[in-house]
């Protein structure tokens, strides 16, 4: 089996783990972005939730999320390894700057995919929206019968590229930094289990990281497309990443701009957690390269542990 191949199918199961995991957290995560009011605690929004349909309301809008994830999560990772490959052996650049401008590569082909998935997710994920749609299916067609095709590409698209291009040229970047020192301090003798621990600890917090980072653009992702057709010009976020946060900030103050930030810390530091781990896993289990070389390649090293 080729080695994208290998990445496509590895990065097809991460994308379906991450999404069975990291759902009801996506789901709070949208609706308090939505919200021009003060929101709820996360925890809250988990109560207010299950009060509305039980385990399953969490689940709602899943359909349209899973089947973008799983292309998502292979399109992601095999433009970042092509990527990276291809900038490790063509320049001198250290494995830190490889992984944040492989990562920065991997954003648009991401974006790309996912994008009219997001838009479905989004508008049944929205509070004022429930009773709208019977299924994904239905707002689906509903789209395309009232907004057109183009609608479920062209909805947000420019700031779903900031929001995944910022995301993973900071998490790819911070995980190839942060792994090479743990690497180092396992070379002077510590546990192989804190090693394991430390590892994990470091896909949450990196994930965190990155979302600090992307949050207002997945804030104002989430502001367009949640938008129906005939809203006033007033009314209107527009298509424009930057205008939206300005506006944002403008009318709700810069804080603002971060609404939702915790439920989406907790949803991005899980996918951290288990997205990269559960890409290499399946890397080595297809038998394309041993446990050690798929940990490096998927941090940005090289087989030599080049720094």
């Amino acid at each position: 089996m080729s080695d994208f191949l290998t990445s496509l199918l590895s990065g097809g199961v991460s994308g379906a783990i991450e999404c069975a995991i990291c759902q009801p957290f996506d789901m709070i995560k949208t609706r308090h972005q939505i919200n021009r009011g003060k929101n709820p605690s996360t925890w809250a929004s988990l109560r207010t939730i299950h009060q509305e349909g039980g385990i399953f309301r969490f689940y709602r809008g899943v359909l349209p999320e899973l089947a973008g994830m799983v292309p998502k999560s292979m399109s992601m990772y095999a433009a970042y390894d092509a990527s990276h490959k291809f900038l490790a052996s063509s320049t001198s650049l250290n494995e830190v700057t490889v992984a944040f401008l492989a990562g920065i590569a991997s954003g648009p082909a991401e974006a790309l995919i996912v994008q009219p998935f997001q838009v479905v997710k989004v508008r049944m994920q929205a509070k004022e929206h429930i009773g709208r749609y019977r299924s994904s299916f239905d707002c689906a067609a509903q789209m395309l019968r009232t907004e057109g095709a183009l609608a479920f590409f062209t909805t947000g698209f420019g700031t779903t590229i900031w929001r995944n291009t910022v995301w993973n040229a900071l998490y790819f970047g911070s995980m190839a930094h942060v792994r090479s020192v743990l690497e180092r301090h396992q070379a002077k003798g510590a546990p192989p289990l804190l090693g394991v621990l430390a590892d994990f600890a470091t896909g949450f917090g990196c994930g965190v990281l990155a979302t600090v980072f992307n949050a207002p653009f997945d804030l104002a992702k989430s502001r367009q497309q949640s938008q129906l057709p005939g809203a006033t010009a007033e009314a209107s976020y527009g298509n424009n990443a930057l205008s939206t946060l300005r506006r944002v900030a403008r009318e709700e103050g810069v804080l603002a701009c971060w609404n939702g930030f915790g439920p989406k810390s907790i949803r991005m530091g899980l996918a951290g957690l288990v997205g990269l781990k559960s890409f290499e896993l399946t890397q080595w289990m297809l038998g394309a390269v041993d446990a050690k070389t798929s940990a490096k390649a998927a941090r940005g090293e090289d087989e030599a542990g080049k720094m």
